[in-house]
């Protein structure tokens, strides 16, 4: 009886087991490989939009049918033509400059099933895919838009709508290049004042991402055991690099970091990779990004720096005189403001001159941003007021338009 009634027991847990295991199975999600999704129709779809005077355009779509709720990335892309064959980033990135590109992707990426995207990012979006020039930009004009979905490694796309638009003309500029700023108390007059900081600079031969500006950035010159710290906005402290240790190890966003101290007083570079910066969280370490090493060799040290040019007859005492940057060490660091009223021509432009003679200058070919060298090209100026930097002992420049 006993074993029966066993036998009866186990008949009917394993019963239970078996029913259980098929439940589990009916109701586990299965994901489903969809080819499209559907991108809504705007509201506004029957009108022209004046991408001048709006501020935003709103967009909706469905979430593609993977089965269950997943979480896939979105980003709206817009095209004047309904073609989606080059994108404008990948015309961007091209340097043989055979491809064209059709289409854009436009605003950021969002894990909701909906974007509001700004009108002037939609309008410059057209201009660099059409190429207007100003005189050239049609009153009304049908773009076409879709979202792309990202998930599990697959990325799909929505149908494409249209709507009606009339565009403006808009001066085409990548991103200015992303810089950071030394504050402390061996930096400017170090009062660690948000008017008391010297930028890093651009360098030479490297490339900024034209959308974002970011890079790799450098700065030369004398530092203290004193402390000091990095910032992205003058007057700002939300980014900012910091030390763990009170030395040169490096972290992020950390408003409890205390300040970076090198060993021993003297010249150092350091160099930063904002686009890794970038990537890294706050609070955690940022060593892989920034070098902070020891400068080799004895630079010289200047009393004077001008800006000499075609436009002040090539005065090396009074044409645009520069300020040092630092006055609590040893400057390496000069800046002013200048407005030039036409481009430069073709055999003109401007250099820096050091100590009111010509036996110390940099220039080169390049603007706004070089390396400039003693007997380098005239810097090719554009009309506009500019803040002008130069650091003078890797001749570094920067002319930022104000």
């Amino acid at each position: 009886m006993k074993n029966i009634l066993k036998s009866t027991i186990l008949l009917l847990c394993g019963t239970f087991v078996m029913a259980s295991c098929s439940d589990d199975r009916e109701n586990n999600p299965v994901l489903l490989s969809p080819t499209t999704f559907t991108m809504n129709v705007p509201t506004y779809s029957t009108q022209t939009i004046d991408l001048a005077t709006s501020s935003a355009l709103d967009f909706t779509w469905s979430q593609p049918a993977y089965g269950y709720p997943a979480a896939a990335e979105y980003q709206v892309q817009f095209s004047p033509d309904n073609s989606w064959t080059v994108s404008t980033d990948e015309a961007n990135a091209d340097k043989s400059g055979t491809l064209k590109a059709d289409y854009a992707n436009v605003g950021l990426a969002t894990s909701t099933c909906n974007a509001s995207v700004e009108a002037v990012d939609i309008d410059k979006a057209i201009q660099q895919i059409k190429q207007y020039k100003e005189d050239e930009v049609p009153a009304n004009l049908k773009v076409y838009a879709r979202a792309y979905a990202v998930y599990a490694g697959d990325t799909i796309y929505s149908n494409a709508v249209s709507f009606n638009v009339a565009p403006y003309y808009v001066e085409l500029q990548d991103a200015a290049p992303e810089l950071w700023y030394l504050i402390g108390s061996c930096i400017g007059d170090g009062s660690w004042k948000a008017d008391q900081v010297i930028p890093m600079y651009t360098i030479a031969g490297n490339e900024y991402d034209s959308k974002t500006g970011q890079g790799v950035i450098s700065w030369t010159g004398y530092l203290t055991t004193d402390g000091f710290k990095l910032v992205k906005t003058p007057g700002a402290w939300d980014d900012q690099i910091g030390s763990s240790d009170g030395g040169v190890d490096l972290v992020k966003n950390n408003g409890g970091s205390s300040n970076i101290c090198v060993p021993t007083n003297g010249i150092y570079t350091i160099t930063i990779d904002t686009k890794a910066l970038a990537g890294i969280a706050a609070e955690a370490s940022c060593n892989n990004a920034i070098k902070i090493e020891a400068y080799t060799g004895t630079p010289k040290v200047f009393t004077s720096m001008a800006i000499p040019g075609s436009e002040n007859n090539w005065n090396q005492v009074t044409g645009n005189v520069m300020s040092p940057l630092n006055s609590s060490v040893e400057n390496h660091d000069w800046t002013t403001t200048v407005t030039y009223n036409a481009d430069a021509a073709s055999s003109d432009g401007c250099k820096f001159a050091a100590n009111g003679t010509g036996d110390f200058y940099w220039c080169s070919s390049s603007f706004p941003y070089g390396t400039g060298t003693n007997g380098g090209s005239n810097i090719p100026f554009k009309a506009g007021t500019y803040k002008v930097y130069l650091n003078d002992i890797t001749g570094q420049y920067m002319f930022i338009k104000q």
